[in-house]
């Protein structure tokens, strides 16, 4: 169900367990738009003591209803041993944290649709499910966890407003850099 994309749950078997019966539960949800992990996992760097960082993208009249089950949701994935909301940001997701036997913490990150924007943090994210791409690359949520990353495998962010314009200007010099000093995002 993964497919080997988040190869750091080859150790991590519990994390495996509750990734998988997550992405199961909600795979075919039609209120669930995307399922994206992120944090530690999604870059290569998780360990025993790593959360579980799941985006769950919902289109907008679910939200209010699938975040009703949430309790439902969690029992489904797992045994929890407890768990807390966390009040939103405007724009930003409604978080559900669960502490799960092992222990593993287990974020459900909640966003409705017409929420989601292109961010530094989506950078490197692994899709696990996307219903508005039809095998294309180029949709939303696809594209925003694409993202670039520096050598050391840091996300940077994709160029916005005049950095996209600097961007474009230096494409058009035949992709040299113009003056002494090199640009980057």
């Amino acid at each position: 169900m993964i497919d080997g994309r988040l190869s750091n749950l080859d150790r991590l078997s519990e994390h495996r367990k509750l990734l998988e019966r997550a992405v199961a539960r909600f795979q075919n949800d039609g209120r669930v738009v995307g399922l994206a992990a992120g944090g530690s996992l999604a870059h290569g760097a998780a360990d025993f003591y790593s959360e579980v960082d799941l985006y769950i993208v919902v289109q907008d009249e679910g939200l209010d209803e699938i975040f009703g089950e949430r309790d439902t949701i969690v029992e489904a994935v797992g045994s929890p041993l407890f768990g807390f909301v966390v009040d939103p940001m405007p724009g930003g997701s409604t978080d559900h944290i669960v502490i799960y036997e092992g222990p593993v913490k287990f974020d459900f990150m909640y966003l409705k649709e017409s929420d989601f924007k292109p961010a530094l943090k989506w950078a490197g994210c692994a899709v696990l499910k996307d219903a508005r791409s039809r095998g294309s690359r180029h949709c939303p949520l696809r594209r925003a966890c694409a993202g670039s990353t520096d050598s050391r495998g840091t996300p940077r962010p994709e160029p916005e407003g005049l950095d996209l314009v600097l961007v474009r200007l230096r494409q058009d010099r035949a992709g040299r850099a113009v003056g002494s000093a090199r640009w980057s995002p």
